[in-house]
């Protein structure tokens, strides 16, 4: 792999590798820095290279992972006639920084820094066993959490708590540290409860809880 792509895969390995001196090519890049996604989204990053601000056709743009968990693996795309080519970065799946590097073949060479953030409520996922059995007047604690499409923890949605009889400590709770949403449960009279924790438009969870 040649220019830039080759600079990139030693600012991957941790080495480095001198860019040798001019023309020095423009990099434009369609996405600025610092920019938040969604955790796990594809985006795609279009660069324009230009010289002098006259467009630049058939330039090696070398792509690659500076540093973080994304899936993007090290390419060598080419400008067309507009100076411009694109390239399909995957963020992590977890949220945090994602950097990616652009290097024009050896000539000028870029990084792009942006945000994946935790997306929208996905999932509603128990915490602890399906089915307790406790005593009479003896209270539970019941829990879910909240994830977004990838897996992150959300914090802040608001889940909704039912149950078929005994008494619930709320009935709608917002989830909070870790993605947790928590009820507390108990009844006077033994017999077969069920609890139900609603994500809406989301999903359900539903405990039993066998009191003796």
């Amino acid at each position: 792999m040649i220019g830039g792509a080759t600079f990139i895969a030693a600012c991957v390995n941790g080495s480095t590798t001198e860019v040798p001196k001019g023309p020095f090519y423009t990099i434009t890049l369609s996405v600025a820095d610092s920019t938040s996604f969604p955790a796990g989204s594809a985006i795609s990053v279009r660069a324009t290279i230009t010289h002098e601000a006259a467009a630049v056709n058939a330039v090696p743009v070398g792509w690659g992972v500076k540093k973080g968990d994304s899936t993007t693996v090290v390419k060598t795309t080419v400008t067309d006639t507009l100076g411009q080519t694109t390239f399909v970065w995957t963020l992590a799946d977890t949220a945090g920084v994602n950097t990616l590097f652009i290097g024009t073949a050896n000539d000028r060479a870029d990084t792009l820094i942006v945000i994946g953030a935790v997306g929208k409520p996905a999932a509603i996922l128990p915490v602890g066993l399906d089915s307790i059995k406790v005593a009479v007047r003896s209270p539970v604690t019941l829990q879910v959490r909240v994830t977004d499409r990838p897996g992150n923890n959300v914090v802040g949605t608001a889940v909704n708590w039912s149950t078929t009889g005994g008494t619930l400590s709320a009935s709608t709770v917002p989830t909070a540290t870790g993605g947790i949403s928590q009820v507390t449960f108990s009844a006077a009279t033994a017999g077969n409860y069920f609890v139900t924790a609603e994500l809406p438009n989301q999903g359900t969870h539903t405990y039993q809880i066998v009191v003796q």
